[in-house]
């Protein structure tokens, strides 16, 4: 406005623009990784934890909600994502995100580096190929196991005995409580068979193994 003498902000036009907005909405789901230590170098000093809900009867031995006192219903369902600012890790809700993820990749997938300073990050593999797959490798685990009643389908969630207040980091104490494992779903039995499908797809030649894993 040259009368008021007065200019908007300064901004940049070109045909990337947008990538560094990308690449940190991608990383905010690895900073969501349960089990995941986050380094200085990987989440910046300020994010760096380690790696949370490990100990004793929490994701790598979590129980039964309907059988708490059971050894024998513990299951190990370490990875996947957190949701939403607590420790809740949910199948239904995730396997959405993947599908989203998934499909811009497949619409374009030379937008998706692989140095968005992730673990993964240089390993020849797209990240949002990477951080996808953590969250797959979870969503597996929370199908119920061959020769058991119900076999195939999906656990609906995994979560804190008690609630945990947020704000909480997930490596500090009141984080630490037993996890447990909610009965399976249909919502979440019919979105991993598409996760599923749709991964094997896209693993076919970049991880034939694991593409196989996702037919199962």
């Amino acid at each position: 406005d040259v009368e008021q003498d007065r200019r908007s902000v300064t901004f940049r036009i070109d045909d990337t623009v947008y990538r560094s907005v990308l690449k940190h909405a991608m990383r905010s789901f690895f900073y969501q990784r349960a089990g995941q230590e986050k380094t200085a170098a990987t989440a910046g000093a300020d994010w760096a934890d380690t790696a949370s809900h490990l100990g004793p009867g929490q994701d790598g031995e979590a129980r039964s909600w309907l059988a708490p006192d059971d050894p024998s219903t513990a299951r190990d369902l370490r990875g996947g994502w957190y949701d939403a600012g607590d420790y809740n890790k949910y199948t239904a809700w995730t396997a959405g995100y993947v599908i989203g993820l998934l499909r811009a990749f497949e619409a374009s997938p030379t937008a998706f580096p692989d140095d968005y300073g992730i673990p993964e990050s240089g390993n020849g593999v797209p990240d949002l190929l990477d951080e996808v797959r953590w969250e797959l490798e979870f969503e597996l685990k929370m199908q119920v196991p061959e020769g058991s009643p119900r076999a195939g389908m999906v656990h609906h969630k995994i979560h804190d005995v008690h609630w945990t207040a947020l704000g909480i980091r997930p490596d500090e104490a009141e984080a630490q409580m037993k996890r447990q494992l909610r009965p399976v779903s249909t919502a979440a039995t019919l979105n991993l068979a598409a996760n599923a499908a749709q991964a094997a797809r896209i693993w076919r030649e970049l991880d034939p193994a694991f593409s196989a894993k996702c037919l199962l």
